[in-house]
């Protein structure tokens, strides 16, 4: 990837990809690939991944593996918020759970479950391996373009069992439309060549990215644009995108200032881009947050010498 990724070596994230969930639809595919589909409408089937505030309350499956990546609160605010998805889809191989998908429009994240169902799957899940995504436009499936589902990854490897293990993905989506729907279907990591390129085959799920998170755009006095939501925040300013590279969370350089108050609160970063490459179409500043923020405290932000104010 162009541009200048940080924090990534603080954190053991490569630039790939995610896992984890209840399986509230389950779509099996047999080994002569003939599609058996079964469909248990449950609450969480019911829900649209772009939910509402007060949404119907479901809990996670693999709560402890979302846990890994956010902390206890957040995983109970995202449970409370109706976005504990628990998506299943599996073949002879493997059996993948969609946890959760957190979008603002811009910047996102999943967290996804990988079990293995055979010889195959747990040879390939003893690697912890990471595995490419992409998504299809869902109008489009047999002739659309397989596009590659960009973001930073992780996984952690205390939760990795000799079965099982999780995936975490943080999600570029200021590079698509966000309001499509997709398929989302799986592949090797394109730098593997040792496994079967058809593990993978015959798994998939009808995915949104479309915003589910509390957002607020702030902006300085020289008119420059930040675009904070409780996961992170994203600018396409290059000279935001230049003076954020030099900064480091450790010193306190990024802060959220309080409402009606002279307090402001440090930034937990896990991971951030900075893309400012000429082939680009636009530049790119993407941060994600190690935990939900409570957006709506906050009026402002202090991003080393810049400061931005929420715009009314």
């Amino acid at each position: 990837m162009n541009g200048n990724d940080i924090l990534r070596s603080m954190n053991g994230i490569d630039d790939r990809f995610v896992i984890s969930a209840k399986r509230e639809r389950i779509i099996k595919h047999s080994s002569n690939k003939k599609i058996l589909q079964k469909v248990t409408i449950g609450i969480a089937a019911a829900v649209a991944l772009a939910i509402p505030a007060g949404a119907i309350y479901t809990q996670f499956e693999h709560k402890g593996a979302v846990m890994e990546y956010f902390d206890e609160k957040t995983a109970d605010y995202l449970e409370d918020k109706g976005l504990a998805l628990n998506y299943v889809s599996e073949n002879e191989h493997f059996r993948i759970t969609v946890d959760t998908v957190l979008s603002d429009g811009n910047v996102g994240s999943m967290v996804l479950t990988v079990e293995s169902l055979d010889s195959e799957g747990i040879d390939y899940i003893g690697e912890k391996p990471f595995f490419d995504m992409y998504i299809t436009e869902k109008n489009d499936v047999s002739t659309g373009d397989k596009i590659f589902l960009e973001g930073g990854g992780s996984i952690h490897h205390d939760v990795v069992a000799d079965t099982q293990y999780s995936f975490q993905k943080d999600l570029y989506l200021c590079d698509i439309d966000v309001e499509k729907d997709y398929v989302m279907t799986f592949g090797l990591d394109r730098r593997d060549k040792k496994n079967d390129p058809e593990l993978f085959e015959g798994i998939s799920f009808d995915i949104s990215f479309r915003p589910n998170l509390e957002t607020k755009e702030f902006i300085d006095d020289d008119g420059r644009h930040i675009y904070f939501s409780q996961i992170g925040f994203y600018t396409d300013e290059e000279e935001t995108i230049r003076r954020l590279n030099h900064l480091s969370n450790t010193s306190g350089d990024m802060r959220l200032l309080r409402k009606n108050s002279i307090l402001s609160d440090e930034i937990d970063i896990t991971s951030a881009t900075f893309d400012r490459s000429p082939e680009k179409e636009k530049p790119k500043g993407c941060v994600w947050f190690s935990s939900i923020v409570e957006i709506n405290n906050y009026n402002g932000a202090r991003l080393g010498d810049m400061l931005f104010k929420e715009v009314k």
